[in-house]
């Protein structure tokens, strides 16, 4: 049987020193090249049956998983989040989305299809749902900056006036009107109208 000696590299694992027998089964203790020390059987080693610690497996399942390269991208971001929070019970904000029923719609699934649909996610923005009580579709949702995404708060006041409806927010700024006062006149029991004008 071939022999192993301290030092002795198999692959990406180098043997750092004799490890106890399991019966007439001898293990050494090596090194990978990722830091991960384990103890392989001796048979495993000069076999070339083992040749890391399991880093090469799992490298080569990420290849398989990953075939766009853009984990690390914004719209790869906004993806995976939007992912968590509809269908991870323990996302810290799956009590607003996956837990009062916004779904994502099975397409989205992939990645790929999401980035086709979306597009890449424009700077200082992220992902929005046009109608809040809908879930994550193409149809429904869109890139929007901060302002936008505020507007659309499910706490926001929307006011129809003059046969327009937009949040009181929008209408403060056409208006050129201070927020706080409008919408204090409106708590007090004004009317719209005179709320806007006086």
């Amino acid at each position: 049987m071939p022999t192993v000696t301290l030092g002795q590299v198999f692959g990406r694992l180098t043997v750092v020193s004799q490890a106890p027998s399991r019966g007439k089964y001898h293990y050494y203790l090596c090194r990978c090249e990722c830091g991960v020390e384990k103890e392989v059987y001796k048979s495993s080693l000069t076999r070339g049956m083992t040749s890391s610690c399991g880093c090469i497996f799992r490298e080569v399942q990420s290849a398989r998983l990953t075939t766009h390269d853009m984990s690390g991208t914004p719209i790869y971001k906004s993806w995976a989040a939007m992912l968590g929070r509809c269908t991870n019970p323990r996302d810290a904000g799956y009590k607003n989305y996956g837990g009062r029923g916004i779904s994502v719609a099975p397409e989205w699934s992939s990645f790929e299809q999401f980035l086709a649909d979306m597009g890449e996610r424009p700077e200082g923005t992220s992902l929005e749902r046009r109608d809040n009580s809908e879930g994550y579709c193409k149809d429904n949702c869109q890139w929007a900056t901060p302002k936008q995404q505020a507007r659309n708060r499910r706490s926001n006041i929307n006011i129809t006036w003059k046969g327009e409806t937009k949040t009181l927010t929008e209408w403060c700024e056409i208006l050129e009107k201070p927020y706080m006062t409008v919408r204090a006149r409106i708590v007090k029991g004004w009317s719209i109208d005179r709320a806007f004008t006086t």
